[in-house]
């Protein structure tokens, strides 16, 4: 009689430590909040305060050598001529150098019938009024290969404080109209994202190049934010 006792007990203490343990590891997920999601964008328009362009210059010729040392010798011209414009050391970079053999394929594609030789730089005008003389005076220096240029901001983040501002704004707006609409009630802004481009905006200002120069047009930028709030639902 005992020993059906003492195995009873023993079944009854294992039966309540699994019943103890499953006990513990039951949770309870709290219930998902009600959430909504609205955006709003702006659009800040800038004229612009820098210019960059890439010039270079190739040279080819059927020795490497003597590429190279015409090439070095208009590289040097472009920049010397840049630099007298007024254009700072720091804002004339070199970006690229490459040489590449030349071969006829026509013929024997393992034969180097010459050599081109290609010097590429990066220039930078703080002062817009200098991009048409600068490209002038470069092709004057030798230089053959330009390749486009970019108008931007010196200090984007200016423009982009204050595209955010309004886009949130509208955001808001947006969110307090939806809600009025749907007759909820917001609660607190609980995510917000984020994102921001800009583009050029062309105008035709019929300005005249001055003489001995490229014309350029630096038109405006349009810097634009677009935010996405996330607000709860009380």
């Amino acid at each position: 009689m005992l020993k059906i006792l003492s195995i009873l007990a023993i079944l009854a203490l294992t039966f309540g430590l699994y019943a103890c343990e499953d006990t513990d590891n039951i949770t309870i997920s709290p219930e998902p909040q009600n959430q909504m999601s609205v955006s709003g964008s702006a659009t800040v328009t800038k004229s612009p305060d820098i210019a960059t362009s890439q010039i270079g210059v190739q040279t080819i010729a059927k020795e490497l050598d003597p590429a190279i040392n015409e090439n070095n010798r208009k590289a040097e011209a472009i920049i010397n001529a840049l630099k007298a414009l007024g254009i700072a050391e720091k804002d004339i970079k070199t970006i690229s150098f490459n040489i590449y053999p030349q071969r006829d394929y026509t013929k024997d594609p393992n034969a180097i019938i010459g050599y081109q030789v290609d010097n590429m730089l990066s220039v930078t005008f703080r002062d817009l009024t200098k991009v048409g003389r600068g490209l002038q005076d470069a092709v004057k220096a030798g230089a053959n290969n330009i390749y486009g240029i970019n108008f931007t901001l010196d200090n984007p983040e200016e423009a982009q404080n204050e595209a955010r501002i309004l886009a949130i704004q509208n955001a808001r707006k947006k969110a307090e109209s939806i809600a009025s609409a749907a007759g909820i009630k917001l609660g607190k802004i609980v995510s917000i994202n984020e994102s921001y481009g800009s583009i050029p905006i062309y105008r035709d200002y019929n300005k005249s190049a001055a003489e001995g120069s490229v014309p350029v047009q630096s038109g405006e930028l349009g810097v634009t934010v677009q935010v996405t709030l996330i607000y709860l639902i009380e």
